[in-house]
């Protein structure tokens, strides 16, 4: 589930459908939403991009060579309320995480930079 804020998006649900690979990509995609629930809303993304055509058919497009690369690219405004519930303890875990992280950092003492010692006459003979 994406958003146009900038911020990560959110993962939802793993999807098993069983297809033909001379199946079209729109055939796909419509299988895919009707798997999710989410109507005719939806774009069918293969390697994290856009599928250019979605009259080829699976075997065309490549999908079959790496069938886990395919994603269901929804709005967040359409994601389930289980879906946002994690997402929201995700980001919580993390900045949690961060906090701890910086408290860490803040009662270490600065860095000294390294600096080679000086030759000596003592040491060059």
């Amino acid at each position: 589930y994406f958003s146009r804020d900038g911020t990560q998006a959110d993962n939802g649900e793993l999807l098993n459908i069983s297809v033909l690979s001379t199946t079209t990509v729109e055939a796909l995609l419509h299988k895919a939403r009707e798997a999710a629930g989410v109507g005719s809303k939806g774009k069918l993304l293969f390697q994290m991009r856009p599928l250019p055509d979605l009259n080829q058919n699976m075997e065309t497009s490549g999908i079959t060579a790496e069938p886990q690369a395919l994603h269901l690219l929804l709005s967040r405004r359409l994601r389930p309320p289980e879906v946002a519930s994690r997402a929201a303890s995700v980001a919580a875990e993390i900045s949690t995480a961060m906090e701890l992280a910086a408290a860490e950092a803040a009662s270490r003492p600065p860095r000294q930079k390294w600096r080679p010692e000086e030759e000596t006459p003592e040491s060059l003979s």
